[in-house]
């Protein structure tokens, strides 16, 4: 079993175990977390789908994103709101490079994440570009847990 494999099983049982539901909204993933979630042997159970909300645009008018920076606390809140729209219990996204945006150095990442009907946030600083760490499953496991554990 890949490491990927992995962080699907042990994301989707412990979304199981606490009969929750999980949604991603996805910006500088480019979609990558939701296969992974999409992965588990009972993923059409546990998870419930995905956006991915790359323009601007899309995240101020799709995600209710308020106008400013879009690499940023109130962004990751909003976006993390995201599981309303699926009615999941857990959402989490994350926000942030490669090229600076909006003043932000790259590797500034925002999560946010939406559990027992409220949204939290936490940021992350990461070396490397979106490519490289978002391939690695502890970047979902990360992102995913931490969502869970809440």
């Amino acid at each position: 079993m890949s490491s990927c494999d992995e962080s699907a099983e042990s994301i989707s049982a412990a979304a199981g175990a606490q009969h929750l539901t999980v949604a991603t909204a996805e910006s500088s993933t480019s979609g990558r977390i939701s296969p992974v979630l999409g992965a588990a042997t009972s993923s059409s159970e546990g998870s419930r789908g995905s956006i991915v909300a790359s323009a601007c645009s899309v995240k101020h008018g799709l995600l209710q994103v308020p106008e400013g920076p879009v690499v940023s606390e109130p962004s990751a809140r909003a976006i993390a709101s995201v599981a309303e729209l699926f009615g999941a219990d857990v959402a989490v996204t994350g926000a942030g490079g490669p090229q600076p945006e909006g003043g932000r150095p790259t590797g500034t990442v925002w999560f946010g994440i939406f559990a027992g009907g409220a949204a939290g946030t936490e940021l992350r600083h990461v070396d490397g570009d979106p490519d490289g760490w978002w391939r690695r499953p502890p970047s979902t496991r990360c992102a995913c847990g931490d969502a869970l554990d809440r």
